[in-house]
């Protein structure tokens, strides 16, 4: 998701890019100069040559364009423009006057106007496409090659959506400026594009990811927050300085992630990359976070001046509010630092707009560079947790090898230097690893005993039962024996009887 890594970077310099261009033509042109050069977080690259790809040309058409709108407002402008046009047909000299009315009223319909929208979406493309290709390979060769199954994290869209969600804003930015040449066929393209690309998947991801989370196929699960007895309890049975750390280490990992969405069916697996970086019910979130980029898109690209600050602000402001209200994230480190961006981003737009909103001016403090310096402050945070993760990881990946390596017998005893901080390396990896062993040792050893104490509870009660089962069943035989005994001595006295009364007749 974008909430952390490099998604959260290309996020956070994508809002610079289109930073620059709040305000329209009466922006700051500081800020303008100082995101001129970040279009490539846009997929503006200019790949088939093109030379309107930066920031700051597309903000000089932009201006041109909106001219040439105010223009058409004018009544007087337009007669004028219409008798230009007959004395043209009839063939007659045209005036200078007559000849800056019809260039400014006659929008730019050719396709060097739109190139590099054109290529913009292009390169999205390409990029997709190619990010699809390289993913059905390893899948592939995980499959056929290693004979493998293939993991989820190769399955589609794992690597395609994010990829998209970060093409998003572009491919917005790109239709919408489009769309803002004037020119009818131009506008019919954009219109078309916005359709069936953004607005189309922002529609289908609320009805099918709503109805999915409805029917249960898509379930968030609430991790399982360890209290402080049972942190105690853990960390005092524990032996060892470094077990009783790692030990902490997992409790704090236990708090600082909220839970989980499950992947165990398609439906899952096919909007996880949309929804797996926000909490439960606040799913939706993901949806506001491509409404947002629809309007900013939208509000820098039609509309100038005044109107194109109000709007901006409007739009920054309930995302702000929205983030640090709800806090929708999972991860206690992407909520923390979403919400100091969102409050650095607020104050970032505030002190472009409030001065064109209002024709006011604010303190020489507040000026572009408060501006640019509160702009780039969540961008740095973003910057510095994803170089942190990307070393975080070549050192897992380093060591790895290296016991692959001293496994196979290319290094032998420990020795200085390199090797002997690889070997010292190996030992505090096996270490740790015998640490949460003894861990998970230890907690499965009490669950066994809570487990073996009710066996034995259930066992006992058992026991008791056909104990006091069999001792009903010895009363009753006895009592039958008893009721035999009986009947046997009156059996016997009757026959003594009967035989004393025939000795008497005889």
């Amino acid at each position: 998701g974008s909430s952390g890594g490099s998604a959260a970077l290309i996020s956070s310099v994508q809002f610079l890019n289109v930073m620059g261009r709040v305000g329209g033509e009466n922006g700051s042109a500081g800020m303008s100069s100082f995101t001129e050069g970040l279009g490539w977080a846009n997929y503006d690259l200019g790949m088939f040559g093109s030379s309107f790809g930066s920031s700051t040309s597309r903000r000089r058409q932009l201006h041109q364009r909106r001219a040439q709108r105010r223009v058409k407002a004018k009544p007087g402008d337009r007669e004028k423009t219409e008798d230009c046009k007959q004395n043209e047909a009839l063939g007659q000299p045209l005036s200078e006057e007559c000849r800056i009315l019809m260039n400014q009223m006659t929008p730019e319909c050719n396709v060097e106007a739109i190139l590099p929208n054109l290529e913009q979406c292009c390169t999205c493309a390409v990029v997709l496409f190619g990010v699809a290709l390289l993913r059905m390979a390893v899948a592939l060769f995980l499959e056929k090659g290693l004979h493998k199954d293939v993991p989820v994290s190769l399955m589609f869209p794992c690597w395609e959506g994010p990829v998209f969600l970060t093409q998003y804003l572009g491919i917005c930015d790109a239709t919408f400026n489009t769309i803002s040449t004037g020119c009818d066929w131009h506008q019919a393209i954009g219109l078309m594009t916005i359709a069936l690309v953004p607005m189309m998947f922002l529609f289908l991801a609320i009805f099918r990811v709503r109805r999915h989370v409805a029917s249960g196929d898509i379930v968030f699960e609430k991790a399982h927050h360890p209290g402080f007895k049972e942190v105690c309890q853990t960390v005092t049975t524990t032996p060892g300085c470094f077990p009783k750390f790692m030990c902490l280490r997992k409790c704090w990992n236990d708090w600082s992630v909220r839970g989980e969405w499950n992947d165990d069916n398609a439906h899952a697996r096919r909007w996880g990359f949309l929804m797996g970086d926000y909490v439960g019910a606040f799913w939706i979130y993901c949806c506001w976070m491509l409404l947002k980029k629809t309007l900013l898109s939208l509000v820098l690209n039609l509309l100038d001046g005044k109107v194109n600050a109000f709007f901006s602000l409007a739009v920054q402001l309930t995302d702000s509010a929205l983030l640090l209200w709800f806090r929708p994230f999972v991860e206690l480190k992407a909520s923390c630092l979403q919400s100091i961006g969102a409050i650095t981003n607020l104050l970032s737009f505030s002190s472009i707009c409030i001065p064109l909103i209002f024709d006011t001016e604010l303190p020489v403090w507040m000026g572009d560079t408060f501006t640019m310096v509160t702009g780039m402050f969540a961008t740095v945070m973003a910057a510095f947790v994803s170089i942190f993760g990307v070393v975080l990881t070549l050192f897992r990946a380093l060591s790895t090898v290296k016991s692959f390596i001293c496994g196979g017998g290319f290094i032998g005893a420990a020795g200085t230097g390199v090797v002997g901080g690889m070997v010292l390396s190996e030992a505090f990896a096996n270490l740790k690893g015998e640490a949460l062993d003894r861990l998970e040792e230890n907690t499965l050893e009490g669950q066994d005993d809570g487990e073996d104490g009710e066996e034995e509870e259930k066992l006992d009660g058992h026991d008791y039962g056909v104990a006091e089962a069999d001792g009903e069943e010895d009363r009753e035989v006895h009592r039958q024996d008893n009721g035999v005994e009986e009947a046997d001595v009156d059996g016997a006295l009757a026959a003594a009887a009967a035989g004393a009364g025939v000795a008497s007749s005889v």
